[in-house]
């Protein structure tokens, strides 16, 4: 855990620590919440991924140190006994694991297959254990890639992801790929859909209406979505009583009956 505290400071913001736990036995997430501990992400190996500031930290190191020690007096067993126990492994997440299967599937397995001298334009996604780290994590890889050449694209804060799209270098990669916020980086998704033709449809593609058959019904529909400042002479019971909607451009369509006997039980 130490050697996550070597992190550089970037614009004088404290690094911030990932932590990848692999366990033997079930810890709650009430449990974390106590060391101070936010769970960002589980896998079904029951490996989980760890948010701490520097206190919560401190706090995470006490209770392993005093599981350590000896028993307090009148204790037959180490302090925090079930919740160490139920940790098999702690450890950091590394620039492989960042890397998307996107990427993987392309030859990009290893920080080094990126190329310095080429150009990509790529996804990144950060951890968001809350909405005010979300800002900090996002400023610091700004800051990082602006740093080595590259430039934020967009940028997207939702409630379930945080993410940005980047342009940089093989060499901007490699560097943000070092940065514990992010979780992935992976090339565009690619739409499994071929492209849609409907931009180009016009009334012109329209199929001949056929003529209503002279005994068919007659249909009305009252859309009550619009609002006043939209209808600038709003319609009263008289329209209706003259068998009359409204619709959306604000002209009165005639019906074939009057719509308060099609409203009357025959």
């Amino acid at each position: 855990m130490d050697a996550q505290k070597t992190k550089p400071r970037i614009a004088d913001i404290d690094p911030s620590l990932i932590l990848k736990i692999k366990l033997d036995g079930p810890i709650s997430e009430e449990d974390w919440s106590r060391v101070g501990l936010s769970i960002l992400a589980t896998d079904s190996d029951q490996t989980l991924v760890l948010f701490a500031d520097d206190n919560e930290l401190q706090t995470f190191k006490a209770r392993l140190m005093a599981y350590q020690a000896e028993p307090p007096e009148g204790q037959k067993h180490p302090q925090y006994e079930s919740f160490v126990t139920a940790i098999s492994e702690i450890g950091q997440i590394g620039p492989e694991d960042r890397i998307g299967q996107i990427l993987k599937n392309s030859g990009f397995t290893r920080p080094e297959h990126f190329n310095a001298q080429q150009s990509f334009v790529l996804d990144v996604e950060l951890w968001q254990p809350t909405t005010d780290m979300a800002q900090i994590f996002t400023h610091r890889v700004a800051t990082k890639l602006q740093e080595l050449g590259g430039k934020v694209i967009s940028e997207y804060r939702g409630n379930a992801a945080l993410l940005m799209r980047i342009e940089a270098s093989g060499t901007a990669v490699r560097g943000i790929l070092e940065l514990p916020e992010i979780a992935f980086i992976d090339s565009p998704p690619i739409p499994d859909l071929p492209p849609d033709e409907l931009g180009e449809f016009t009334v012109e593609h329209l199929p001949e209406i056929p003529t209503p058959d002279g005994n068919a019904g007659t249909i009305g529909i009252i859309d009550s979505g619009l609002t006043s400042s939209r209808i600038q002479g709003r319609p009263n019971a008289q329209h209706f009583e003259q068998g009359q909607i409204w619709n959306n451009m604000e002209t009165p369509i005639s019906l074939q009956s009057d719509v308060k006997a099609a409203g009357q039980p025959q």
